[in-house]
């Protein structure tokens, strides 16, 4: 008899809580005003190894081949991806987002760090792709698989995961 109560007790409590759901990613709150939003190279890329250039290509691509909305290059940009030198082993990348009242970007400045001696490989478009994560408008997440997290395995999740693809979509809905 007790056994019947307990597990009827259950599965009360199951229909009663229902599902919850977690998301994966971190909203900012702004967001891009159009389908396609531009980037030049900044003063100080050129400053260094192409590595950093080319990841931030690379990262552009993933980005591009993962969701509705696009980044392109154009020399006249306001926004720029570009190197920054901290010595730090901890600090990879950084991005300055500006945004309006009504939370529009208004320009973007997306960084990785060239001193950082852990930027190897794979690790150069990680950054690269998380840094350009930003400025769309998702948030930095402190534990998950997530391109967004930085706790991911940085040499081997280097494009969009599904959760950051998620987060853009709930950002963008007009686009998918």
């Amino acid at each position: 008899m007790k056994k019947i109560i307990i597990t009827l007790l259950a599965i009360i409590i199951s229909f009663l809580v229902g599902t919850v759901s977690v998301d994966a990613y971190a909203l900012t709150g702004w967001k891009f005003s159009t389908i396609s939003e531009s980037y030049k190279w900044g003063n100080n890329i050129s400053k260094v190894s192409s590595s950093y250039k080319n990841a931030f290509i690379k990262a552009v691509d993933s980005w591009n081949n993962a969701v509705n909305v696009k980044y392109s290059y154009h020399y006249n940009s306001k926004n720029t991806c570009d190197t920054y030198s901290k010595s730090s082993n901890s600090e990879y990348g950084t991005t300055v987002t500006t945004y309006n009242s009504n939370k529009k970007v208004v320009e973007f400045h997306s960084k990785i760090n060239s001193a950082n001696t852990n930027i190897t490989g794979n690790v150069y478009q990680s950054v690269a792709a998380h840094e350009l994560g930003h400025p769309y408008g998702l948030g930095d997440l402190s534990s998950g698989n997530s391109l967004m997290s930085h706790a991911r395995n940085r040499n081997t999740i280097y494009k969009p995961q599904t959760d950051d693809i998620n987060g853009i979509k709930r950002i963008y809905p007009e686009w998918y």
